[in-house]
């Protein structure tokens, strides 16, 4: 990644990535070495006679028979020169080897023709190839059998895969792509390809020993922008120009990547223009959106062209670190959702298990042992059984461990489930087992609150925290949405509370 002379993103197009570097580097050889003797050029065509992929060789065939009157590739007859008749073997050679994998049809007189098919096949050889060999040692140490290829299209068809991360590393080195081999506790092994999406919504990628889970994931109908529309109607109309107005106010580092309010706004007006081209919305005369409040509801039933392509591999990280060290944490994990699930007494009744299967009976069977100790939990002749209130229960425990902790530092705990309200500078934020916390001082008090819906990018500054009401950060952190406003922003239209989006 890099920027340009003008300061913006630097973006390699894709055709450079796929051929033009590869032609760039075969200037600077020749310039180097000079022109390349017939004889190399039959050595490396010779090579690649019997390889699982898609070839030069191939792509010459296809080249000839684009070019052919018939659309045929024609082997012609024997040549007296000895070098062309080599050049000539190779290629029937290369044509027979493409038959016999279903790829090129022979007809009489030597006429062959190459199925269209030919390269996307001869890749998908080629990556089947390398998994295989990325998954070989793998598989003996896990004592599995079964290892599987897995993308976006397997995993919405086939359900998430759930283990512990293998290894990891480079598939494609003029791309950057990277691989991801999972121990799943179904008894598998999975290797996949990661893009650049599936990891960013981790605040650091997935380590070797971390437990995650991958899936694919469908992003909503629904976009960012489409809900900040929908929180600045008025009388069901959208304004630009009154967003520009309140955009104009925020701090300049507030907007995303550093862009123009201008350039903001108009981001949600082309939005905004698609979607009243699909009928969703309409534009008025005085170029403001009449928009319907259900408008995400109406787009998640739109089949919109294109949505199914957004689809793409998501990594999800469970637990950090080893199995043996989250069966002792003082928090909810999801060792305790495969408790309640009876995953303990499912593993124990298997005659036979992976290594990946053989961890995580181990760490069931201490998690039980520590849930039992904290009087969280009780064994049961079917099983361990949760007490009543447990998220709550759990989720108190470790707010009031990292209080106790951070109290020294920082002064008075304050539960603001009670307090409902607070004022405070954001000084650190914390990581705990359930995920990153914001550490708000005021004085000699502190608020732990979950560092979500953008608190974390308000490292340093005054924010006015608000919790809303009948929500609990105990009882359903995970989904409460905390509102906060960052204090140099408030003016006398801002009330505590109304958060920016």
């Amino acid at each position: 990644m890099g920027v340009d002379e003008r300061g913006g993103d630097l973006v390699i197009s894709r055709d450079y990535i796929s051929n033009g570097m590869r032609e760039r580097a075969r200037e600077l050889a020749t310039r180097e070495l000079g022109l390349r003797s017939d004889m190399d050029i039959y050595r490396a065509a010779a090579r690649e006679v019997a390889q699982e992929r898609f070839t030069g060789l191939d792509a010459a065939l296809l080249r000839e028979q684009q070019r052919s009157v018939d659309g045929v590739v024609h082997a012609g007859p024997v040549p007296a020169d000895p070098f062309a008749k080599a050049q000539r073997e190779l290629k029937l050679k290369r044509l027979a080897y493409l038959r016999d994998h279903g790829l090129a049809t022979e007809y009489e007189g030597g006429r062959w023709q190459v199925s269209e098919r030919a390269p996307e096949t001869l890749r998908a050889m080629a990556q089947e190839r390398r998994v295989s060999g990325a998954l070989k040692p793998h598989l003996d140490a896990e004592q599995s059998r079964q290892g599987r290829l897995q993308d976006k299209d397997s995993l919405l068809r086939d359900g998430p895969v759930h283990g512990i991360v293998l290894d990891r590393g480079l598939a494609d080195q003029l791309s950057g792509t990277e691989y991801v081999v999972i121990g799943g506790f179904d008894g598998r092994v999975h290797y996949a390809s990661l893009s650049v999406h599936s990891e960013r919504h981790l605040d650091s990628s997935a380590r070797v020993g971390d437990t995650v889970t991958l899936r694919a994931y469908v992003p909503p109908a629904a976009t960012s922008a489409d809900k900040n529309v929908l929180k600045r109607l008025q009388d069901g109309v959208y304004d630009p120009a009154r967003h520009l107005a309140e955009v104009r106010g925020w701090r300049r580092d507030s907007l995303p990547g550093g862009v123009t309010p201008e350039a903001y706004v108009e981001a949600h007006v082309r939005r905004l223009d698609a979607l009243a081209s699909r009928g969703h919305v309409a534009k008025l005369e005085n170029g403001t959106y009449r928009v319907p409040a259900d408008l995400p509801e109406r787009l998640q039933g739109d089949p919109a062209m294109g949505r199914d392509k957004s689809r793409f591999v998501r990594l999800d990280v469970e637990g950090r670190g080893p199995l043996k060290r989250q069966s002792q944490l003082l928090a909810r994990t999801w060792l305790d959702a495969e408790l309640e699930a009876g995953r303990l007494e499912a593993l124990r009744a298997q005659p036979a298990r992976t290594r990946s299967q053989a961890q995580l009976l181990e760490a069931l069977e201490a998690r039980a042992d520590r849930l039992v100790e904290l009087r969280m939990a009780e064994r049961t002749p079917r099983g361990v059984r949760l007490i009543q209130g447990f998220a709550a229960a759990m989720r108190e425990r470790e707010l009031a461990e990292a209080s106790r902790r951070l109290a020294a530092q920082y002064g008075q705990p304050v539960d603001l489930d009670t307090a409902r309200r607070f004022r405070g500078r954001v000084v650190a934020i914390e990581p705990l087992p359930s995920g990153p916390h914001a550490v708000v001082v005021s004085g000699g008090a502190f608020a732990l609150v979950p560092a979500k819906d953008g608190l974390q990018r308000q490292l340093g500054r005054d924010v006015a925290l608000h919790l809303p009401k009948d929500a609990s950060l105990r009882q359903s952190f995970q989904q409460v949405r905390l509102r906060f406003a960052a204090m140099d922003m408030l003016g006398k239209d801002h009330t505590l509370g109304l958060g920016r989006s």
